[in-house]
């Protein structure tokens, strides 16, 4: 991938064009212009120092004598060191605020990047969001985006350094041709193979990375996730070597990487001090004295000092953006692809009552799958019917729900809502439905957030919040808490029973006031008592709200009005 096409692709992913790069640009350029002042007094400054009789010192003596005649040739040395240190201050703190305005611009914009790659994947198509790996989504918003912004920042570095390089070497093109094209050769000869050379293995050391971050991320993810497991089959050491493996590879892309960053100033330094051991003696040669040679070299010596870090900061840089190529790919391709195809949150308006839905010969398929789920499934529900939904493990409950939910789309047949097609409507009955599986979204939080998922704490209904706390049976619970509803419940409700943390969701489920209710097997790993509870709880909500109970036992259906069995990929009414 070209440098032109990865910039395009940087810009794209912060939603920036070129012209909103104009005030780095400028300031850049306003920062070359005080490098070439400073430079530009250095030449007489120096000259006056080594040969006040040298022609251009006269010069510069018969300039103060015109305007500042007060002044004697002690005077005007200490006014021009006053000139320098004036100009290289200014220099400084405009390089300064160049340099923190670029890094404040590439912080600034992770702040917005992150979030937006995060609704981007909320809003993806639920079949192609289950065909990537979870570890995926988190390596790319905590890791790649980063990467990404990195590269912007990079490249915004390259830009204003090119720059000010270009007019610098403009300046001494000006001021003696000959020597810096000598200095030109010199550098660039050094310069470009080592760009060449080491481009092809920074992109692969930067290949490396990425897909070691995701490996590392799965790693760590199935030891945290399978703590107890590992540690009473005492097989921590599988899990430490999977991890230290992965770990030896991050360490090895990044430190070849690192090196070729490392490998590039002194490099360029000895190609600075031959320019100048040879520039000393052709001038030799050529019997030049050192009246003449010395406030030449100054001034170049000032311009290396000044332009060699900056060439040596290009070439880092755009290492480090090869290096970052495909961290910024996979962003890109995120964001272009399911950026067009983003589905709008909308509100239902609320004249919208739900009164039933039909399946009408439905027929659905796994795109990576041999056999169909369902073939020719026809089903109803109507309003505020209770009803529920048995069959053996893997025959297809969860996906009915998707499908009832609108998460997937059947490849043949129709779902029609309130006898409208499902596909002319704006939205599903995901809208109205709450959602309750066997293991529950839980907050590392409060539990009113848990309950509310509400930041903003003036925008909760206190009495709502309540009601539900009452309706789920675990108010006296939270009551008898020392910070009652404050109190943090720990990661995935680590502080909470099964029946507690089941209770805390279904608490979610009545505040939120939804007209739908889908229990999947959300009470399968409770004790007999506590599922008990739990569906007497759910049975006060009969008749008021539409309730799909998915499960495996028969003794959980006890108050629904209707039982279908999924039996040879259909929908199979039972006796009750």
């Amino acid at each position: 991938m070209s440098y032109f096409t990865n910039f395009k692709k940087c810009l794209f992913i912060i939603n920036k064009k070129f012209v909103n790069l104009a005030p780095y640009i400028l300031l850049s350029i306003i920062l070359a212009c005080v490098d070439i002042l400073g430079l530009g007094i250095v030449y007489p400054y120096v000259s006056i120092i080594v040969d006040p009789q040298s022609e251009i010192s006269q010069k510069v003596m018969i300039f103060f004598d015109n305007y500042l005649p007060i002044l004697s040739n002690y005077n005007i040395i200490i006014v021009l060191s006053c000139l320098v240190l004036l100009a290289f201050i200014l220099k400084n703190s405009l390089n300064f605020i160049l340099t923190a305005i670029i890094y404040r611009f590439a912080v600034k914009e992770i702040s917005f990047l992150r979030p937006k790659l995060m609704s981007l994947y909320q809003n993806m198509d639920y079949l192609n969001y289950i065909k990537r790996k979870q570890v995926e989504y988190l390596r790319n918003i905590n890791e790649l985006t980063k990467s990404c912004l990195d590269s912007v920042e990079y490249y915004l570095r390259i830009i204003t350094d090119f720059i000010i390089v270009t007019i610098l070497f403009t300046y001494m093109l000006w001021f003696n041709p000959k020597v810096l094209l000598f200095f030109l050769a010199m550098i660039l000869s050094v310069m470009f193979p080592l760009f060449f050379i080491l481009k092809k293995r920074t992109v692969k050391y930067g290949n490396e990375y990425v897909s070691g971050l995701e490996q590392l991320y799965k790693n760590v993810s199935e030891a945290i996730s399978g703590f107890k497991e590992i540690k009473v089959i005492n097989r921590e050491k599988f899990f430490l070597e999977k991890i230290s493996d992965t770990a030896n590879r991050l360490y090895k892309s990044s430190f070849l990487s690192h090196l070729n960053n490392i490998i590039i100033p002194p490099i360029i330094e000895v190609a600075l001090i031959l320019f100048v051991v040879s520039f000393v003696a052709i001038a030799t040669v050529f019997k030049s004295t050192a009246t003449e040679i010395i406030p030449v070299l100054s001034v170049f010596a000032l311009v290396a000092i000044r332009t060699i870090p900056l060439c040596q900061r290009i070439v880092r840089n755009s290492n480090r953006i090869n290096y970052y190529q495909k961290s910024v790919e996979i962003i890109y391709n995120d964001i272009y692809n399911l950026s067009g195809n983003e589905k709008s949150l909308k509100k239902l308006k609320n004249s919208f009552s739900f009164e039933k839905v039909e399946f009408k010969n439905i027929y659905f398929k796994y795109p990576a799958a041999t056999n169909s789920v369902f073939d020719n499934l026809n089903f109803s529900m109507k309003k505020n019917e209770c009803i529920g939904i048995i069959g053996e493990s893997g025959s297809g409950k969860t996906t009915l729900i998707d499908l009832l939910l609108g998460l997937l789309k059947p490849q043949k047949g129709e779902i029609v809502i309130n006898d409208k097609s499902s596909l002319n409507l704006d939205f599903d009955l995901s809208s109205l439905a709450a959602y309750l599986p066997q293991e529950p979204l839980l907050l590392e939080s409060s539990i009113e957030e848990n309950v509310t998922l509400q930041i903003n704490k003036t925008l909760i209904n206190r009495d709502e919040f309540k009601l539900s706390l009452k309706n789920s049976n675990i108010d006296d619970f939270v009551n008898s808490l020392p910070n009652r509803e404050k109190t943090v419940i720990g990661d995935k409700g680590l502080r909470l029973s099964g029946g507690q943390a089941q209770r805390i969701t279904l608490a979610r489920i009545f505040y939120h006031a939804k007209d739908i209710i889908i229990m999947d097997e959300a009470t399968s790993s409770l004790d007999r008592q506590t599922e008990d509870e739990i569906i007497e709880n759910l049975n006060s909500y009969k008749g008021k709200k539409t309730i799909v109970v998915i499960t495996h036992k028969k003794e959980t259906l006890k108050y629904v009005d209707k039982v279908f069995q999924i039996k040879n990929k259909n929908l199979v009414k039972l006796d009750i």
